[in-house]
């Protein structure tokens, strides 16, 4: 018995050794069993993470127009870039886009469809400080017929020249780029025309409309644009008159200060006048030519009258233009930098009924050209008739 026992005490710690050695062999099976099953895991959410972005970067654009494009709408899954894209527009609206709700809100719906009807005069005189001697000149009204699609700050429009229509072709070409935050709002408009003009007025000869002279060698190009800054943005809405996007609910008005530039280059011809109309010319002089750029400062006001909150509105304003005036051609007294005096006029009177809205509006540009022998003052006059549905 004592033998066994000894047997036993001789190989115990031989077992136990044995032992240690395979529970640390389960132990490092079992780590690693661990470390892969982690690691397909980890493969495993990457796969969904994959499926999951390719699903939504095909799902996302119908879970919008489901939701009828409202970007901010639960539920839609957008991948990363059209996420911070609408992440960017959020900021962006609540930085420059924020109004005092008791005086502005939103208009329903992100899209609009409307239709246009633009029309614009331009006119140009010349006067002569030391006579009573004037020449004054309109064009014909310059029309267009337009209609657009609006997303948000996107538009696509499509337009018919109606001058052509009616059998009154004139040369001419036109651009308008309009935009408006709360804080900030500007423009760039671009015209020239070649012909259709009218002699309103030659020295002491006076004509109406029918009986004007046509004065076909002149032309007109023009480039202007103005950035302003709205100072009482909280309230005022230039927006809620002109882009048809919001209500003004009380009446408010703003002060407004910024840039504008404007470029003009203007040629007439009056050679192929009568006899009797040449004869009259201050100096014989038939051609006159006007090239400059205006760099300026602006200043105005702008109000809207609420007439009945949400429905009927009306807007008016004024910004004056004052700077430097640089000329290319036809130098001013034997200078070539002179004070720019230029001045902006609009108004508008809107009516909205639901999703429908309606307007009438009209925009005054006029540019000052002096010297000490003569007066340039030319004037574009911009009517345009508005009807559209928001949804």
């Amino acid at each position: 018995m004592k033998r066994i026992l000894a047997s036993i005490l001789l190989l115990l710690p031989l077992w136990i050794s044995a032992s240690n050695l395979d529970i640390d062999s389960l132990r490092a099976d079992v780590d690693s069993l661990k470390t892969m099953i982690s690691l397909k895991a980890d493969t495993l959410k990457m796969k969904i993470a994959d499926r999951a972005d390719t699903r939504s970067s095909t799902r996302w654009i119908g879970q919008l127009i489901k939701r009828n494009f409202d970007l901010n709408a639960p539920g839609i899954d957008y991948p990363r870039f059209p996420r911070a894209v609408v992440k960017i527009y959020n900021w962006a609206n609540e930085t420059f886009n924020s109004y005092d709700s008791l005086y502005v809100v939103n208009a329903p719906g992100n899209w609009k469809a409307t239709v246009n009807s633009n029309n614009q005069i331009t006119s140009s005189s010349l006067s002569f400080p030391h006579s009573d001697y004037e020449i004054n000149m309109s064009s014909r009204p310059y029309s267009d017929l337009s209609a657009s699609l609006s997303f948000l700050c996107l538009s696509v429009s499509a337009s018919v020249n109606i001058n052509k229509l009616i059998g009154r072709p004139v040369t001419r070409h036109s651009f308008n780029f309009d935009f408006t935050t709360s804080r900030i709002s500007g423009n760039i408009s671009s015209t020239s025309s070649s012909g259709g003009m009218r002699i309103m007025r030659i020295g002491e000869h006076q004509f109406g409309i029918k009986d004007a002279i046509p004065l076909e060698d002149m032309s007109i190009k023009s480039l202007t644009g103005e950035i302003f800054y709205i100072f009482n943005h909280r309230r005022y809405s230039r927006a809620a008159a002109y882009s048809f996007s919001k209500f003004q609910r009380r009446s408010a008005g703003t002060w407004v200060a910024g840039l504008s530039f404007a470029r003009q280059s203007i040629n007439m011809d009056f050679s192929a006048l009568e006899e009797k109309y040449l004869e009259t010319l201050p100096d014989g002089r038939t051609e006159y030519s006007f090239h400059y750029n205006d760099y300026t400062l602006l200043g105005g006001y702008s109000y809207n009258h609420v007439i009945r909150p949400c429905k009927w509105m009306f807007n008016v304003g004024a910004r004056l233009s004052v700077g430097y005036k640089h000329v290319y051609e036809g130098e001013i007294d034997g200078r070539h930098n002179i004070i720019a005096n230029d001045i902006t006029a609009v108004a508008a009177l809107l009516y909205n009924h639901r999703n429908f809205f309606a307007s009438i509006s009209s925009r005054f540009n006029g540019y000052l050209y002096y010297t000490a022998s003569y007066t340039n003052f030319t004037t574009y006059i911009r009517f345009t008739a508005t009807a559209g549905v928001r949804f």
